[in-house]
């Protein structure tokens, strides 16, 4: 594999979290302070005022196309200590294969501790559509369909990561003998959905592509393996957890 990062050393930096995250951490993991304070160099509940706090909920709102509204309750900024570290982008000066987003990852309420210790890793073989990867979404609501749950009043735990999808190979349709991308020119899978981000309307957080815009039809091709953009990648050494994302769902869009 040709993409280089480095992982931050948790025993030379003094992790950073400030009293309100862990306290809602203990809550959701049920893990101790100092368990989290060796799992995280930073934990930070975003204000609401905070640039980053508006384009998130940007995202959310532009993305809730399925049955039900998310309405965010909390945005926990973290940098795990074991983490990648990708750098900053410069001018958008990224070469293919280092292209990175921003993108949703859905899960269980029981899952959030184990990825803030121990990072992504390919699930178990369940027959997924592109095989033991780990999968991302650019709409917020595809991704909720793997909380515990999407009922009105229901809690939902969605981490928001910068994931470094390179070059996106993409197939017409499932695969799901996948263990890695099907080609060494390519870094990882993505399935085109019949509805997409209006990328003409997209932000960045810290140079980074969110694909917040909001949706509309895809008129690149005519038939489609699936309703919404689905990414998946092999290698968790792409993936780098930026914010959890505490929401709660609504009978409808809010």
């Amino acid at each position: 594999m040709s993409t280089a990062v480095t992982a931050r050393n948790s025993i030379v930096h003094r992790p950073a979290l400030t009293p309100a995250a862990i306290t809602l951490l203990r809550q959701i993991t049920g893990k101790s302070e100092t368990e989290l304070q060796n799992i995280l160099h930073q934990a930070k509940i975003l204000p609401t005022s905070d640039e980053n706090y508006i384009k998130i909920v940007e995202y959310v709102r532009n993305g809730q196309e399925h049955a039900f509204g998310i309405q965010v309750v909390n945005i926990i900024q973290i940098d795990r200590n074991n983490d990648p570290e990708f750098g900053p982008v410069i001018d958008g000066s990224l070469t293919a294969s280092e292209f990175r987003m921003i993108l949703w990852h859905g899960t269980k309420k029981n899952f959030v501790g184990p990825i803030l210790e121990n990072g992504f890793a390919p699930p178990p073989d369940k027959q997924q559509m592109f095989g033991r990867g780990i999968y991302f979404a650019d709409r917020c609501s595809k991704s909720s369909q793997y909380c515990d749950g999407t009922s009105p009043g229901t809690e939902g735990y969605l981490f928001l990561c910068d994931v470094k999808v390179g070059r996106m190979y993409k197939p017409k349709g499932a695969h799901r003998e996948y263990r890695q991308t099907p080609h060494p020119n390519f870094d990882s899978v993505k399935c085109v959905g019949k509805f997409i981000p209006d990328w003409d309307s997209c932000k960045e957080i810290d140079g980074v592509l969110l694909p917040s815009g909001e949706t509309k039809v895809n008129t690149r091709f005519k038939s489609f393996a699936v309703q919404y953009n689905e990414h998946c990648v092999y290698e968790p050494e792409r993936i780098k957890a930026k914010y959890l994302v505490v929401v709660k769902f609504q009978g409808q869009k809010c």
